[in-house]
């Protein structure tokens, strides 16, 4: 009940927050939605069950703890890379994580060493598929453990609107499973047609490859940098396209 409390009121409190707020018509009938969700949905014990079990429970199965590490051609090890990942996609024999493409930036003759690891601790040897530098994304596997079943999350249809809650679940702050919630303050239209979400969401370096999820728990964007300790994210369509770029 107490976690319910404080979620209630950290909503409220960052649903007025000092955001970019349009004056238009379409704007003030969806803020009135909102303070219906706030006053109705959220307070409805079944709602906000459901809302939490989905948040916290379906898609935290798909988030992943990723540890790459750099060795030289003589097997030296030179660095240590902590971040987030998530399951986009499977086949039979393997899962597909997706990440953020710095975050597997090396030079020759240098090579890649990758963990990934579940939300039970669990961990499993990761392998790099590729990497797509015009979409700012790697993609990257492990083999499915029979025994062991994790879930590829839902992807949204639509983006959300500037002013919506979103949540974002990764390696935040070192933690696993980590949640924060926020609201999307702002697009930024990108040269290939999609967009960058800006949010209220605090964040680290840690949470680069992160999901970020509406209110429905489907995937609206992934991480990929954050500004004055705020999460920034590419929107979810960015995401599809590297889909179709990988042979499944």
């Amino acid at each position: 009940m107490m976690k319910k409390i404080t979620l209630i009121v950290t909503l409220l409190f960052l649903l007025t927050g000092c955001i970019f707020q349009e004056n238009t018509e379409e704007f003030r009938k969806l803020s009135d939605s909102f303070d219906q969700y706030q006053l109705n949905d959220i307070n409805d014990d079944a709602r906000f069950e459901s809302l939490l079990e989905t948040i916290t429970y379906q898609a935290t199965i798909s988030a992943l703890k990723l540890e790459i590490r750099v060795y030289t051609a003589l097997g030296i090890l030179i660095e240590t890379r902590f971040l987030s990942g998530f399951i986009f996609a499977e086949n039979q024999d393997f899962y597909y994580v997706m990440t953020d493409l710095s975050s597997t930036e090396v030079e020759s003759p240098y090579e890649l060493w990758i963990q990934v690891t579940d939300y039970k601790n669990e961990t499993y040897r990761g392998y790099l598929v590729t990497r797509s530098l015009d979409l700012g994304l790697s993609a990257i596997r492990f083999a499915k453990d029979p025994l062991k079943t994790l879930k590829v999350p839902t992807f949204a249809e639509n983006l959300p609107y500037v002013g919506e809650p979103v949540f974002l679940i990764g390696y935040v702050n070192r933690t696993l499973n980590g949640v924060r919630m926020g609201l999307v303050s702002s697009y930024e239209d990108l040269l290939n047609g999609n967009r960058m979400l800006s949010t209220t969401i605090p964040t680290d370096q840690y949470a680069s490859g992160a999901l970020l999820l509406n209110i429905h728990g489907n995937i609206i964007g992934i991480q990929i940098g954050h500004s004055n300790g705020y999460s920034e994210a590419l929107d979810v369509n960015q995401i599809k396209l590297m889909i179709d770029d990988i042979i499944i």
